[in-house]
């Protein structure tokens, strides 16, 4: 199948106006959660994010360095 990416773009062509956000999915590693997040905001041209579950289940150190990590991608 696509990448998801390219699921996106096509939702945010059908989409028209309205911004499209995308959730942050099932939790897992980080290198693969910043992949992922980099390639929707860049080649699935969606305008935000939605994370909760890959943050909530880290440590809190490794929460906070995971939102600065986000940051720097958003």
């Amino acid at each position: 199948g696509k990448p998801a990416y390219e699921a996106s773009r096509i939702a945010v062509q059908a989409a028209g106006k309205t911004q499209l956000l995308v959730s942050g999915g099932k939790a897992r590693i980080e290198q693969e959660f910043l992949e992922e997040v980099r390639l929707q905001l860049n080649e699935g041209d969606v305008g935000g994010i939605a994370v909760g579950r890959n943050i909530h289940q880290r440590s809190l150190v490794d929460a906070i360095a995971l939102c600065a990590k986000l940051q720097v991608i958003v």
